[in-house]
């Protein structure tokens, strides 16, 4: 570390205090607040300092006054202490009002200056520091518009009027990286002003971050429903004293860093929940097991009070339990978000998200006038009105997380570690209602992300292909012993379905019930069965009591994850899932579920054999038949014929298709003994 040992001294040039002036003083120490910072700082006695090393090393650190003042004319000053060899080092200071960004430059609610004496209206790289040991800060309300004057070493370099702050209260502000300051209330200033640790009480105004016993709160809501607004109005209106942790606010603190512009959270990579840190070439961030374990441990040794924003891993038991085991000695509340918000809430929201959209419209006018003063290019306008939904906000997490995590989302309970589970909008059976409903509405429309066959359906679908080449060689035999003796066909027809034990000798003589299966009848068997496997295997696998079968807008998905190809009715002489089950009459449904949806459910016991699906084919061949020769020509399937490229044999190929067996195919079981 390299030390500037040159001690502050008072600027006895710039002439005395007013001490004409007479009014009751403060009865506290005007002083730096350290609650009122952000999470890295360590102030003590007029020194502050911060984290700076690893992540630290890029991040800006920023403190606030406990005292500001709404008139008269008060001065402070800081000096550098020491700094981080071969680090950027920045010192910006000046003055922001009470609950405002504690960062100079990045919002209109602060003015002030760099230590080479300019304006700090917008955010710049941090870089190398002036060469004054000393930054002196006048702030004059006692002006037409009011104004901020900077002197370094004494001398005064440069002043701004503050006509959009002027009247306000105003609280001095220090915003740093890598360096450690010497921040004075007591050193006079120019003539005709005091120092701000002399400010009249009429003229003082209190900072509303006060010491408090150390609450963390957990905020559940589901995706856009405001859980962000809600945890910014509770830090800038209800309770200023608590400070925002989560990837949100790294995000932004990165960006306020002026490490890159904010990861844009509308890009498939990131969202608020997770942004994608990593672009901004930060070694540090590009791990969020690594930031995020360094944002924890300086949460854990604060003293002030947290909110954790983050729509996903607050709706995650495991995830809440984790974050709660962190701060083993501060009260725990879980406020729940369901319901409708109140019209107060609402309001709030929209005319914060105006107020930003105009402070940003203006801050943009400020940089297209410099920009034009300098003869430099302007900034490009990107700014949009903003919508009029209740919760414009960005989007909070992807789909693709979200799908992943539907199955773990749950209401917070006491057992996890919270002290007190408050409900804002909805009570708690009110709140568990609309959580169930959205969790079947999201369910019901979301691919379950990661999916695989399980163990059950490799077995069943192994079994079905084995027993399918049997039943083929089956009637293949059949055939070639039935070639000029109709009997053997009109034998087959006569077999009572209901006896059949053993569809290959359905009869005890060696007949198959399947003997007289046209192309359509195996084209038949094979649908009912790979999709009865289907709705079957899909719950198991999904292990999701809310997933009960396949959606009827997923089938195509689903029907390429378990059978590597693609789902096509069209095979079936149907257009679509729901002219198919026409054809096919049986097992196969699709049942309305409480959200709207329907799904895919068989009638038939899961572990229902193969055999029991032949025998029901041959039934319905049998109905057909029947019907068509009573002239119902409706009946008759029409089921197209494959229209791939002739195998090797001079034959088509394709599913439903008769191939000739492999030497190694199983062959059908012989005749029973009668």
């Amino acid at each position: 570390v390299c030390t500037i040992n040159t001690p502050i001294q008072p600027l006895h040039a710039m002439g005395s205090s007013s001490r004409d002036e007479t009014g009751p003083r403060l009865s506290y120490e005007v002083g730096l607040n350290s609650l009122d910072a952000t999470l890295d700082v360590i102030a003590s006695s007029g020194r502050v300092s911060s984290l700076s090393q690893g992540l630290f090393r890029h991040l800006r650190s920023a403190i606030r006054a406990n005292t500001g003042a709404k008139a008269g004319r008060y001065y402070f000053e800081v000096q550098v202490l020491e700094r981080i060899p071969e680090a950027p080092a920045l010192l910006l200071a000046g003055f922001s009002t009470d609950r405002s960004s504690l960062f100079l430059g990045s919002q209109l609610t602060s003015v002030g200056f760099d230590s080479k004496g300019s304006s700090c209206s917008t955010m710049r790289p941090a870089g190398e520091l002036g060469e004054a040991k000393r930054v002196g800060l006048l702030l004059d309300q006692e002006v037409k518009d009011g104004s901020v004057s900077v002197f370094l070493d004494g001398e005064q370099v440069g002043s701004t009027a503050i006509p959009h702050l002027c009247g306000k209260a105003l609280f001095p502000t220090v915003t740093f990286q890598n360096v450690t300051l010497a921040v004075d209330f007591h050193t006079p200033g120019p003539e005709r002003c005091r120092a701000f640790g002399s400010i009249l009480e009429e003229h003082h105004a209190r900072s509303s971050v006060q010491a408090a016993p150390k609450e963390v709160i957990i905020p559940v809501a589901l995706p856009h429903s405001g859980l962000y607004d809600w945890s910014l109005r509770w830090r800038e209106v209800q309770r200023p004293d608590f400070v925002e942790i989560g990837d949100d606010m790294m995000a932004d603190w990165s960006a306020l860093s002026c490490l890159s512009s904010r990861p844009d959270p509308s890009r498939a990579a990131g969202s608020r929940d997770d942004p994608h840190m990593a672009c901004l070439g930060i070694e540090q961030l590009r791990s969020r097991e690594v930031w995020r374990g360094a944002l924890m441990d300086l949460a854990k040794n604060s003293r002030q009070s947290l909110i954790h924003s983050s729509v996903r891993r607050n709706l995650v038991e495991a995830e809440r339990r984790s974050l709660l085991k962190n701060f083993p000695t501060a009260k725990k509340i879980a406020v729940v978000l369901f319901g409708k918000p109140d019209e107060d809430f609402r309001d709030w929201v929209k005319q914060r998200t105006r107020s930003d959209y105009e402070a940003a419209k203006e801050q943009l006018e400020r940089r297209r006038s410099s920009a034009e003063a300098a003869g430099e290019e302007p900034p490009v306008d990107d700014l949009k009105e903003p919508p009029e939904a209740d919760f414009p906000s960005k989007m909070e997490v992807s789909d693709k997380v979200l799908a992943h995590e539907l199955k773990n989302f749950s209401l917070p309970d006491k057992a996890e570690g919270f002290d007190e589970i408050r409900y804002e909008w909805a009570d708690e059976a009110g709140a568990k209602a609309g959580l169930l409903q959205w969790l079947r509405e999201q369910k019901a429309r979301r691919i379950v992300e990661g999916l695989a066959p399980g163990e059950w359906f490799d077995k069943k679908y192994k079994d079905w292909k084995d027993a399918r080449r049997v039943f083929q060689n089956g009637q293949r035999d059949f055939s070639t012993r039935s070639q000029g003796d109709d009997s053997l066909a009109d034998k087959v027809s006569a077999i009572d379905l209901s006896e059949v034990k053993d569809p290959h000798n359905a009869d005890g003589e060696g007949t198959p019930i399947y003997g007289n299966f046209k192309y359509e009848d195996w084209v038949v068997l094979s649908w009912r069965y790979e999709l009865h496997l289907l709705s079957h295997a899909f719950p198991i696998d999904a292990a999701d009591s809310d997933r009960l079968g396949v959606p009827e807008e997923h089938m195509e998905h689903y029907w390429r994850i378990y059978y590597h190809h693609h789902f096509e009715p069209r095979k079936l002489g149907a257009a679509n899932l729901r002219d198919a089950l026409k054809v096919l009459k049986e097992p196969i449904q699709l049942k309305e579920t409480s959200s709207g949806s329907r799904i895919l459910v068989s009638t038939c016991d899961r572990e229902s054999s193969i055999d029991a699906f032949v025998v029901s084919v041959e039934a319905y061949r049998r109905d057909r038949c029947r019907r068509i020769e009573a002239g119902d020509e409706s009946a008759a399937l029409n089921i197209p014929r494959q229209s791939k490229a002739p195998g090797p044999e001079g034959k088509a190929t394709g599913k439903g298709v008769m191939k000739s067996a492999p030497k190694t195919t199983p062959k059908a079981k012989p005749p029973q003994p009668s």
